[in-house]
């Protein structure tokens, strides 16, 4: 029984991730892609959050250098952006976890940002710096605004899985 709900537990992971890949890249018209949030950072935080003693580190590793084939970034970028936003998340998880909606709405906020900055200073230091956009940080906004209805949902699915720390 135990074997079963990890197994429906990482499927759900697994399908999660695979649709917030799909949402990243699907096509949309070119004012509505600067307000696209970025949604395979927000997957990984939601279940970082939610299960911090089985996603963490080396998850973020993963997905990053998944989403740097996904994007055809430079090998690395979004990986060691995805590391250090999970680390300063894993650090405060314990307070996260008794934030108000408010609070969570400005740290969804204060990690996009960080995540959008070190992809930023990566590929400036890399060699590929882009030209300055105000149009860059608006997925900080947007993704500040989808996390709530992100969580909720998400929320909902992990509990009818039974996915949870203790039993998979």
């Amino acid at each position: 029984m135990i074997e079963q709900r990890m197994t429906q537990g990482m499927s759900l992971v697994a399908l999660s991730l695979y649709a917030a890949m799909v949402l990243q890249i699907f096509p949309m018209t070119s004012w509505l892609s600067y307000v696209r949030p970025n949604w395979i950072l927000l997957f990984l935080l939601f279940w970082v959050y939610v299960l911090p003693g089985r996603f963490g580190i080396f998850f973020a590793f993963l997905v990053g250098l998944l989403t740097d084939l996904l994007l055809d970034s430079v090998f690395g970028i979004h990986a060691l952006s995805m590391i250090t936003i999970v680390y300063l998340q894993l650090l405060v998880h314990r307070q996260i976890r008794i934030f108000s909606g408010f609070q969570q709405f400005l740290l969804i906020l204060f990690f996009s940002f960080l995540y959008l900055l070190f992809i930023r200073l990566l590929e400036g230091f890399f060699g590929n710096p882009a030209e300055p956009d105000m149009f860059y940080w608006l997925p900080v906004l947007s993704n500040a605004l989808v996390w709530p209805w992100l969580f909720v949902v998400m929320d909902s699915l992990k509990s009818r899985f039974n996915i949870y720390e203790n039993n998979g």
